[in-house]
């Protein structure tokens, strides 16, 4: 007579191991578990976007009816309050001619002394006074004149600007003419890479983009009366590609 161990020992069983003692079930359980981590892991990290740059450029012709002219005077004297000294002298004298074409803003932006010295001994052989100031006038017919003045009272003209009177509404203008054209440029590339834009990123002007351009009124002969001002800036915008 069988024992009842040896019954049940004779039945057949189902619970299977491999050669290292791990059963079916368990390894599937692991696999799972590992597959899911790594969508979890996925799913769950951030994913760093694609991104693309472009640059657009805003323009428009407008009617000159104002002029900036920033410029600058210099005197070197012996000693530093004698270069301070003369140089405010004649910057004082230079506005008052100015104040002859009756502008309508003028503001110094800068006053120093600085010393010069030998570029070889170091040895200091003066003092130099550097003094800059902006003016605005109205109207465009008078500054031929106004650049003689400057230039016979010694005052060195770093730039004329020519702007339109509603400054603020006209640069306004451009600039989103300018950020149309960055996004038409970037839909194209958008499209060539198989993508579509998404949010923008950054919109940053770009330093020192708007110029003018002049046209000189052909049915006038008077200098410095010009009629249309090309008006143009430029901006980067960065998008995100989807």
């Amino acid at each position: 007579m069988a024992l009842p161990n040896e019954t049940s020992s004779n039945r057949p069983s189902f619970v299977f191991r491999d050669e290292n003692g791990f059963r079916p079930f368990q390894l599937f359980v692991i696999i799972f578990l590992v597959l899911l981590g790594y969508f979890a892991y996925s799913y769950f990290t951030p994913k760093t976007p694609r991104l693309i740059t472009t640059t657009g450029v805003g323009s428009k012709s407008v009617t000159a009816e104002k002029a900036q002219i920033t410029f600058a005077a210099t005197v070197t004297s012996a000693t530093q309050d004698a270069a301070f000294t003369a140089g405010e002298t004649q910057m004082t004298n230079i506005l008052n001619s100015v104040n002859t074409y009756a502008p309508s803003e003028v503001k110094k932006t800068t006053s120093r002394v600085t010393p010069q010295a030998n570029q070889v001994t170091g040895a200091i052989l003066g003092y130099q006074y550097v003094g800059g100031a902006q003016v605005t006038v109205s109207g465009t017919a008078n500054i031929d004149a106004l650049l003689r003045t400057l230039n016979q009272q010694g005052a060195l003209v770093a730039q004329v600007n020519y702007i339109p009177l509603n400054e603020d509404t006209v640069t306004s203008e451009i600039r989103e003419l300018a950020i149309t054209d960055a996004r038409k440029k970037a839909e194209v590339m958008a499209k060539a890479a198989g993508a579509s834009l998404g949010k923008v990123i950054t919109v940053t002007d770009q330093t020192g983009s708007q110029t003018t351009t002049l046209t000189q009124n052909a049915n006038t002969s008077q200098p410095g009366n010009f009629s249309d001002t090309e008006v143009s800036t430029t901006v980067s915008i960065t998008f995100e590609l989807r």
